[in-house]
């Protein structure tokens, strides 16, 4: 089954991780619909994969479990079951968007432990799936719980509660976890090589500026030299003119 979640689903093998997707527009409303109904029947195969273990009855818990009838975990009535569905999912949601600690392991790590915390809170109460494919693979149509009631508690109200724990993410956010200090350290001492690198190229450019305005003036000195020069030339003929014509 995890083969198959990362082979066929991307990774994501609950319903509800794949209506993320969609609100996010990284999945089209097909691929949700196919998606979706491969993870129901993945669901139905797994539940009937374990009956098919159990009867082995290589444990006396198989044989009890054989025994026994389908019964529903919805133990409280239905608009409770709506309500406690639709807050967890939401809640959950809402968290595994957040960014708890800088580490990525550890971040994951507790929000698997509050997951599991959901889990103990709720199983007595809704089987606290939260999870519709689950749900329906393990419980649809067992006694207890009508069809209607089924798809109300574990599909309705988780989409609504996947939906509304979005949409809290985009306005709600707790704030981010400190950088790594290494990481931190990096980056300022590549801020100050950049710095540096952009001083050189100034200070490089500055004096490209300062050696061409030195050879402009050189080159003005010098026309200014030649021209005086030529007047002076000029006006040594013209006494040497007069002179001849004097004598």
């Amino acid at each position: 089954m995890v083969t198959l979640a990362f082979l066929v689903f991307e990774g994501v093998p609950s319903p509800l991780g794949v209506f993320v997707r969609y609100l996010r527009g990284e999945e089209s409303l097909v691929g949700l619909g196919v998606r979706v109904a491969l993870q129901v029947l993945a669901a139905f195969m797994s539940y009937r994969l374990v009956f098919a273990i159990c009867c082995l009855e290589v444990t006396a818990e198989h044989q009890v479990l054989l025994e026994g009838s389908c019964e529903s975990d919805l133990k409280v009535p239905v608009f409770v079951g709506c309500l406690i569905e639709f807050g967890s999912v939401l809640y959950d949601t809402w968290l595994c968007h957040q960014q708890l600690l800088k580490s990525p392991f550890l971040d994951t790590i507790i929000k698997n432990i509050n997951g599991a915390l959901l889990v103990c809170a709720g199983v007595h109460l809704t089987g606290m799936y939260m999870h519709p494919a689950m749900a329906t693979g393990m419980t649809f149509n067992c006694k207890g719980t009508d069809t209607l009631e089924h798809i109300a508690v574990y599909w309705v109200a988780s989409f609504l509660g996947c939906f509304a724990g979005v949409r809290l993410d985009s306005v709600l956010r707790l704030p981010r976890a400190a950088a790594d200090p290494v990481a931190m350290k990096k980056k300022k001492d590549d801020h100050d090589v950049i710095q540096q690198g952009q001083g050189d190229r100034n200070l490089r450019s500055g004096n490209g500026r300062g050696k061409e305005r030195a050879r402009e003036r050189r080159q003005a000195g010098g026309e200014r030299t030649s021209h005086s020069n030529n007047n002076n030339n000029n006006n040594n003929i013209k006494h040497a003119k007069k002179n001849k014509k004097h004598n």
